[in-house]
């Protein structure tokens, strides 16, 4: 990736890739992702909003009490006209108190992110962490809404796909 990307640095999005698992699983057992809704693309983020509505009807979520990961690799690269998408599998393990059981447990981890962004860093939506208002990728200084504070940093990569690996599918899912 480093010849076609100079800017790329894979300590950098390996850290971004852990983050934004963190940020998602953490706000994920909170029950309330809108928090997090600028490091989604709209389909993946009203997605993800309908699964959390379904478990929590279902009193089904639940809560996070140590969180870690083990390894996070490439797992995939692909350019289609402006548009760079990356995958990355995350590793780790997360002790839960499953409210459904009641009880603590500790569950292996493993997901399939797809990063994307546009090859000149700029053009796709995200949203104002603040207000949710739609910016422009690269878009700083403050947002046109609410006057927030927004950094071109956190917006270059977007979460286009986010998958959980389980047992059956794992080789399968690695290679897509």
């Amino acid at each position: 990736m480093t010849v076609g990307d100079k800017t790329y640095n894979f300590a950098g999005f390996s850290r971004l890739a852990c983050d934004t698992l963190s940020k998602i699983i953490g706000t994920w057992c909170y029950g309330d992702i809108k928090g997090i809704k600028s490091v989604f693309r709209d389909n993946v983020y009203h997605s993800l909003k309908d699964r959390l509505k379904e478990k929590q009807l279902q009193n089904n979520l639940d809560m996070v009490q140590n969180l870690h990961f083990d390894s996070c690799y490439l797992s995939s690269y692909k350019e289609e006209g402006k548009e760079i998408t990356v995958g990355c599998v995350i590793t780790g393990g997360i002790s839960v108190f499953s409210r459904q059981n009641n009880r603590y447990e500790n569950k292996r981890i493993d997901y399939i992110i797809k990063f994307s962004r546009t090859k000149d860093g700029a053009g796709i939506a995200h949203y104002c962490p603040n207000c949710g208002a739609a910016v422009t990728q690269g878009a700083i200084g403050k947002c046109s809404f609410c006057g927030s504070e927004i950094s071109a940093s956190g917006y270059n990569w977007i979460v286009s796909e986010i998958s959980r690996i389980t047992g059956d599918t794992r080789d399968e899912r690695i290679r897509q």
